[in-house]
C-alpha cells in the first residue's frame, strides 16, 4: 500500500510512501521528499505511516534520523508541518559538478540545517 502525505501550504504531496519491495533495496521501503529520496528499513515502515497519519511527525522524524542524518526533508520542526519541494527556499551552492544544500526555509521562514550533497553532472 502507497501513501501520500500532503503539504500543508498546497494539495500537493509533500510526502509519498512506495512499500513495493525494489530488488535493490531488500528490506526497505521508499519515502520520496524535497531532494532525494529517504531510504529506510521495512521493520519501521507500519509505525512511521502511523505516525505520519496520526500528526506524529516530530516520532516519524526521529525514526528517519535514526537511519539517515538529515530525516524527513519535508518536515518543518518549527512548525511541525510538511511541505512539498515548492515550498521550500534552499540555501544551495553549486560548484562544478556538485550541488550542496545546507539549509532551507519553510514557508514561514524558518531555518532547517540539512547536510545534502550531489553530483549533477560528469
Amino acid at each position: 500500500m502507497d501513501s501520500e502525505f500532503p503539504c500543508a501550504a498546497c494539495p500537493r504531496p509533500a510526502l509519498r510512501i512506495d512499500v513495493v519491495e525494489r530488488d535493490y533495496l531488500p528490506g526497505h521501503f521508499l519515502v520520496h521528499q524535497v531532494l532525494d529520496d529517504l531510504i529506510l528499513r521495512r521493520e519501521v515502515e507500519q509505525t512511521f505511516i502511523a505516525l505520519l497519519g496520526s500528526g506524529g511527525l516530530a516520532e516519524a522524524d526521529a525514526i528517519a534520523r535514526a537511519q539517515d542524518k538529515n530525516g524527513i526533508l519535508a518536515y518543518c520542526p518549527t512548525c511541525s508541518k510538511l511541505y512539498c519541494k515548492d515550498h521550500w527556499e534552499l540555501v544551495e551552492r553549486r560548484d562544478g559538478p556538485f550541488l550542496t544544500v545546507r539549509a532551507a526555509r519553510c514557508p514561514e521562514r524558518h531555518l532547517k540545517l540539512i547536510d545534502y550533497e550531489r553530483r549533477l553532472y560528469d
